[in-house]
């Protein structure tokens, strides 16, 4: 069996055996701790959301807008990461050398870098997303439209031509 015990501000749902000296003590607690406001930041914008979101939008830019591989997204990298501070010149170019040597994709090793020398493990699988996610979607567009225009001549043209 539960009751009810009502405040000025909200109702607390108490067990039964619980003496009701307690539920007030409980009541007051909880009451004092609106009083600091304690409460949970859900869908508010943050600082902390701002910089996991630019971070996102600079490297779903770059993958976006930057054709050709990786080579071709180093000056667009290196320009979004060095003017907004987040390494300097030369930190970039070790930087670089260093993401030559690992495997994968550098861009994506560069993002993941970055990512997390400013947000640690999040930073970096929000950056690393934002690198490949343009290219996935990209990919399975030209997917699911490629079964009625794979006998086009031009089509045939433009891929005879990348090829």
């Amino acid at each position: 069996m539960y009751f009810y015990f009502l405040t000025t501000e909200s109702i607390f749902f108490c067990p039964a055996g619980i003496s009701r000296p307690f539920t007030r003590a409980f009541a007051s607690f909880s009451l004092s701790l609106r009083h600091y406001r304690v409460r949970p930041q859900i869908g508010r914008r943050t600082k902390e959301n701002s910089v996991y979101r630019r971070l996102f939008i600079t490297f779903v830019k770059t993958g976006m807008f930057t054709i050709g591989g990786g080579y071709a997204m180093i000056p667009l990298i290196e320009r979004e990461v060095v003017n907004r501070g987040w390494l300097n010149k030369q930190d970039f170019i070790d930087l670089f050398a260093v993401t030559q040597s690992l495997p994968g994709i550098f861009a994506v090793n560069i993002s993941i870098f970055v990512g997390f020398k400013l947000k640690r493990v999040k930073g970096s699988i929000v950056c690393a997303l934002g690198t490949i996610l343009p290219s996935f979607f990209i990919i399975l567009a030209i997917a699911l439209f490629f079964n009625r225009f794979q006998d086009n001549v031009w089509v045939m043209k433009v891929f005879n031509g990348i090829r």
